[in-house]
């Protein structure tokens, strides 16, 4: 049949038309088309990621690689976020020629408009999404992650509430930052930052805080010490790990690391060979820094590959910090803990905590569940080379103290070879803990409990030294410690004080060699209350000065003690002007001393309620211008061990009661050391010199058991007087009496009399009568010439029995003449 011209055109235009609305209508063909892709990988170095398309396309592809557009980006600019994989995104498809002589559409290239979000509500309740059952496939491994990554994804949703006009910016990992009324800056374990709107305060919330300033860092929370944790791949486990052989001969690959011997570790494995050019603890920094050593360390290192300034030479600042000795290696001798501690998320950490209640220890907190020390720590440098810090807490390592140079054997190391920016002043509160890393004494505690010591009091040596070495208990560390390094020419020690745990204060006060260390001023009263001893040492001299007394009693020093006793002693002299001859006693060698001790005063009174004692070791003087008065209301007691002197132009003893003079000896109990009492006057002129007198009424009475009583008067008289009454001679059973009424009188019981005069005459004379009486013997006078006399008595011989009658020349016996009881004899 005839074709329809009109017919075959409309058809054609139908056809025309059915395509071009199948070419609009088909994604692959329509150059305005958009759809949804699903990330499956991310280069993050790069900025590359690899996209699955979902929607948008006639079928799912995966398009690799895709650049990541941001909200804003430049070359010195950026805001924007790194996706993850499994994030969707919504995709534009742009030509990458505009035109083309084929009738096939160009090639498109997906461009990154917007990114889409899950349903909220997965995000706030925490759900987990997974394009499969549970029970289909196991996500507890690892490894099976890993393969399915991109493919089959799990992901547990996370997403805060957001009103209208927030800003939120949230990390997967779980950081926040909340713009609302306020503004919050958490991380994912609840640490944050909170300017609140409510009472426009300010509030901060960590387990630690770290703050470096110009000068001055701020230490707070648990104690966390971490300048000496150099980084693991600093430092050579002495293997080869990028050599040739990488798998044993099961075809598994070398663990190689030094943790033990096969016995100890199954994760040993020597099959790695050994780095010779970087043997085991050797320094490895970047391979640009590095220089090579031959594995025997008595050889020299290699020289650098450049040409370094030595503040840029890890060879040499590490050293200067004893990080590594002079070979570069790590050692135990540098006593740097660098393989201590713990990582976490690439940061390297060490806590100080508790062992047991009683003893402390230095027990990384972070990998035990011992309590950890606390601190808030501020320490101040003098000055600032106004350069940002850089600490161990902001960079991993402590660049800003590092010293200059090393350390010199017998230098003083707080003065030397310590960097400009090292504390000089350092305030702690919690648990004082070293925190020097850099001088041979301070790193001996970093990181240490301190305990303040002040020697011994004999030898005061204040510091601050380590509670470890030898352990004290928990109450002897250190709770706060103020501590300042002197600076200047006449620095003088640290001055620094500390309270225990136990609540005791230690201080030493430095200052300069010369002058005050403390020098204070009060407008009023100072009061101290101490419970306990009160303790002095003072090298030089104590000087106590008062410009008035007290306004009841005008006393200037009061010291009351009235229940102990006061001990003052002073072992020196005193010597220059301070000496004079008042200050000087007389010993009895003749020797003038200086006093070392002297009390002076207008007047000065020492009283004792019971006793009050003087003593001296050689000699107790007390000395007076004037009178010297000891009295006592009881008794007087002077007691002297060897010899007691007494000297004065008078000497008088008033005695109201009865006075007693014991004497003991003679001297050492030898009869040769003389009398046991010796009284001699030196009397220059005549007259009385000795006088004993009773003037009122009493006897004196004087015994002598075995002994002899002798006077001697070379020339002089003796007498005895009484004016009334009798004076008495006994020897046993005779006795001598002269008595003022009744004469004298003697009676010999035993014995007898014997009155001589073999110089000169006797005379017995009496104004009445003589009467010589015998009662049982015979009165003899015996003479070359015996005369009696009688007043108005016959004269001449006496006629004797035996002279011859003259005219008869016979005896007078004979004839019977004489008388017959009165006889003379030859």
């Amino acid at each position: 049949m005839p074709i329809n011209k009109g017919e075959l055109e409309a058809q054609l235009q139908q056809t025309i038309g059915a395509q071009e609305r199948a070419k609009r209508s088909n994604p692959d063909l329509n150059p305005w088309s958009m759809g949804i892709c699903r990330v499956v990988h991310v280069n993050y170095e790069e900025m590359l990621i690899t996209l699955r398309t979902t929607t948008g396309t006639s079928d799912e592809f995966t398009r690799v690689p895709v650049p990541l557009t941001m909200p804003g980006m430049g070359s010195r600019h950026f805001l924007g976020a790194m996706p993850e994989v499994g994030d969707l995104c919504v995709c534009g498809w742009m030509s990458q020629a505009t035109m083309t002589n084929s009738d096939r559409p160009p090639a498109r290239i997906p461009v990154i408009v917007n990114w889409l979000s899950r349903g909220p509500w997965l995000g706030h309740d925490w759900m987990v999404e997974q394009p499969f059952e549970a029970d289909e496939t196991d996500f507890g491994s690892s490894r099976k992650r890993l393969l399915l990554e991109g493919v089959f994804q799990r992901t547990r949703h996370k997403r805060k509430h957001l009103q209208p006009g927030n800003i939120l910016a949230s990390s997967s990992q779980g950081s926040d930052l909340m713009l609302d009324e306020s503004v919050t800056l958490a991380n994912r374990r609840g640490n944050e930052i909170r300017l609140r709107d409510q009472d426009q305060a300010l509030v901060t919330r960590s387990l630690q805080q770290f703050h470096a300033m110009a000068g001055a860092r701020i230490y707070a929370g648990m104690v966390q010490r971490d300048a000496t944790l150099l980084a693991r791949t600093m430092v050579s486990d002495g293997l080869l790990w990028d050599g040739a052989t990488q798998l044993d001969d099961d075809g598994k690959p070398f663990f190689g690391a030094r943790l033990g011997t096969v016995a100890d570790n199954p994760l040993y494995n020597s099959g790695l060979p050994e780095d010779t050019d970087f043997p085991n603890n050797y320094l490895t920094p970047a391979r640009i820094l590095s220089r090579r050593r031959p594995s025997d360390q008595d050889n020299e290192q290699q020289p650098p590959i450049f040409q370094l300034d030595a503040r840029l030479d890890p060879y040499v600042f590490l050293n200067n910090g004893l990080f590594i000795d002079q070979n570069g290696f790590i050692t135990a001798s540098t006593g740097v803990p660098f393989d201590g501690g713990t990582t976490y998320g690439g940061k390297r950490m060490f806590r100080t905590a508790l062992l047991s209640n009683n003893y402390p220890n230095l027990r990384d907190a972070t990998t035990s569940r011992a309590p950890t020390f606390t601190e808030y720590r501020i320490e101040v440098a003098h000055t600032s080379d106004g350069l940002l810090p850089v600490t161990e807490q902001t960079d991993g390592f402590d660049a800003d103290r590092l010293p200059e140079q090393f350390p010199k054997a017998g230098t003083d190391q707080s003065t030397t070879n310590v960097s400009p920016n090292s504390p000089y002043i350092t305030f702690a509160l919690g648990t004082v803990v070293g925190n020097d890393p850099y001088t041979p004494d301070g790193l001996k505690v970093y990181g240490v409990p301190l305990t303040p010591s002040m020697g011994t009091p004999s030898r005061p040596t204040p510091a601050m030294v380590s509670a470890l070495n030898p352990p004290v208990a928990i109450g002897e560390q250190a709770a706060t410690l103020f501590r300042l390094s002197p600076i200047g020419p006449n620095a003088g020690p640290d001055t620094f004080w500390s309270v225990k745990k136990n609540g005791q204060l230690r201080a030493n006060i430095g200052g300069p060699a010369v002058g005050n260390s403390i020098d204070f001023a009060t407008t009023g009263s100072v009061v101290g209350k101490v419970g306990g001893d009160l303790s002095l040492l003072v090298s030089k001299a104590i000087n106590l000065e008062a410009s008035g007394g007290d306004p009841a009693s005008n006393a200037a020093l009061n010291l009351n003690f009235p229940t102990g006793t006061v001990s003052i002693y002073a072992g020196g002299s005193a010597t220059g002007a301070a000496a004079s001859v008042n200050d000087s006693v007389d010993l009895q060698g003749g020797s003038a001393d200086l006093a070392t001790m002297k009390l002076g005063g207008k007047n000065v009174e020492m009283a004792g309620d019971s006793i009050a004692r003087v003593q001296g070791g050689d000699l107790a003087a007390i000395n007076s211008g004037g009178a010297v008065t000891v009295f006592g209301s009881q008794s007087v007691s002077i007691v002297a061990g060897q010899k007691l002197s007494q000297a004065a132009e008078t000497h008088e003893i008033s005695v109201n009661g009865k006075m007693t003079v014991t004497m003991a000896g003679p001297a050492n109990l030898l009869p040769t050391s003389g009398p046991v009492r010796e009284t001699v006057i030196q009397a220059a002129t005549g007259g009385t010199v000795d006088k004993y007198s009773i003037p009122v009424t009493g006897d004196r009475v004087e015994s002598i058991n075995i002994g002899n009583h002798t006077t001697e008067i070379v020339v002089g008289n003796m007498t005895y007087q009484t004016a009334t009454g009798s004076f008495t001679a006994k020897a046993g059973g005779n006795q001598l009496s002269l008595n003022s009424a009744s004469g004298l009188a003697s009676t010999i019981t035993t014995g007898f009399i014997n009155l001589q005069a073999k110089v000169d005459s006797a005379i017995v004379q009496a104004q009445t009568t003589i009467l010589l009486l015998s009662n049982a013997g015979s009165v003899v006078l015996w003479g070359n010439n015996v005369l009696l006399t009688a007043t108005g008595g016959k004269t001449g011989g006496i006629v004797s029995g035996e002279d011859i009658e003259p005219i008869t020349g016979l005896p007078f016996a004979v004839l019977g003449c004489g008388s017959p009881t009165q006889r003379l004899s030859a």
